[in-house]
Formats: C-alpha cells, structure tokens, sequence
C-alpha cells in the first residue's frame, strides 16, 4: 500500500492547481488508499478547513462540469441543498443524500442512480478519507 508524504498532503491545502501539476497531485492523493469503510465525522474545529479544501477539490477534479452550486441542472445532480434531501433513483426507490450515500456514490457513482441522470461520472475508489472527508463537509456547506 502506497504511504503519502507529509507534503502530499500539505499540498492538498494550496489553492487549486491547474494542468499536469493538478493531475498528478490528484493521482497521488487517490492512491493513499480509500477505505471501505464507514467515513469518520471530523472534528468541529476541522470542518471550515475541510470546506474549503472540498471547494478547491470540487474545482480541480472537474467536479463543477458536472454539479453546479446554484441549483442549475447540468449532467449531475447540483450540490445546492443536497445534503439531507430525498432523491428518487432510477429503480424507483427513495434515498436519503446522507454521508454513506454520498461516500458510495462518489466511490461507485453507478451505484445509485438518480432518476433522470445517465451514468457519466467517473468512480473516485481510492480518494483518500482526508478529501472524501472534504468533498462531503462542501456538500454539506452548500444551501
């Protein structure tokens, strides 16, 4: 199992880079290994730190081409007032947008369909705890 560097993960707190600089630092923090497992809840004092890691992140991993944070319908679900809500999937079940079903769906977006949305986005496996943890408290942050 690969094993980050400090500065990897000091690194993931800079604004966002752009071109291979920015790949290579995302490429690197998926490879720190995702767990499977249930996603801790951090820290109160962490989360604005973890707000505007997933902000940066949400930009660097091309996520805003896909979900807005204003409510506009592009090819994903926007992230305005996500969190919390009920949402309906293509089999016809309702789901709650909690943190399993958001850590499932960036791990295996197939997984759970939403109705009315193709299955486009790439699976985010092997996102470390650190930025999975990020992306999430953003989602969470946008009303």
């Amino acid at each position: 199992m690969f094993t980050p560097m400090p500065h990897l993960v000091l690194a993931s707190l800079r604004p966002a880079r752009t071109g291979l600089a920015a790949t290579l630092a995302l490429v690197l923090a998926g490879c720190s290994g995702g767990s499977a497992g249930p996603l801790p809840t951090p820290a109160p004092q962490d989360v604005p730190a973890l707000v505007e890691l997933g902000k940066q992140l949400h930009v660097s991993m091309t996520c805003n081409t896909c979900h807005s944070v204003d409510g506009s319908k592009l090819n994903g679900p926007s992230f305005k007032g996500m969190y919390g809500t009920k949402t309906t999937l293509v089999d016809g079940t309702e789901v709650t947008r909690d943190v399993p079903y958001l850590v499932e769906s960036i791990r295996d977006p197939a997984a759970k369909m939403v109705k009315g949305y193709k299955p486009l986005m790439n699976p985010y496996k092997n996102l470390d705890e650190r930025n999975m943890q990020a992306l999430i408290e953003f989602i969470k942050s946008v009303k």
